[in-house]
């Protein structure tokens, strides 16, 4: 994803806000659904905003530290489980919900809540679990 800073007329004045969106396209669409005003221009920028570099520092620093690795017991029971279901026919979003309320482990019910949530927004399953990509490791993603 790439920062685009959008400018808008709102209120009799030009105001400024930066998005976070695939292409110019759709970060208009998102300041229109803001309610952002006039949209009057688009234009990428490099400049990431500080909540962003904040919240990969300290997810780096949890990986660094060890805190945020996932049992690997859990991690195949769940993938196992998610592995029969969808064998048997069950949609992969049906089978991620019913993934998400059956674990026990706090960090996998979280991870999965929320790839369910933003399978429901449209997201793409890649672009969704690439978010975990610290958590679950290069193979888990692979798969």
């Amino acid at each position: 994803m790439k920062f685009f800073e959008v400018e808008y007329m709102a209120n009799g004045r030009r105001q400024k806000m930066t998005l976070k969106a695939n292409n110019k396209s759709e970060a208009q669409a998102i300041a229109k659904t803001r309610n952002a005003g006039v949209v009057v221009k688009v234009g990428e920028t490099k400049n990431v905003p500080i909540q962003e570099q904040f919240g990969d520092l300290v997810e780096k620093m949890s990986v660094f530290l060890g805190g945020s690795k996932i049992k690997i017991n859990n991690l195949i029971a769940s993938f196992r489980q998610l592995s029969v279901m969808t064998n048997a026919g069950i949609s992969i979003h049906d089978s991620i919900k019913e993934v998400a309320k059956s674990t026990e482990d706090k960090k996998l019910k979280a991870i999965f809540t929320t790839l369910n949530d933003d399978l429901n927004q449209g997201q793409s399953l890649t672009d969704a679990i690439m978010k975990f990509k610290n958590q679950l490791g290069d193979v888990v993603i692979a798969m």
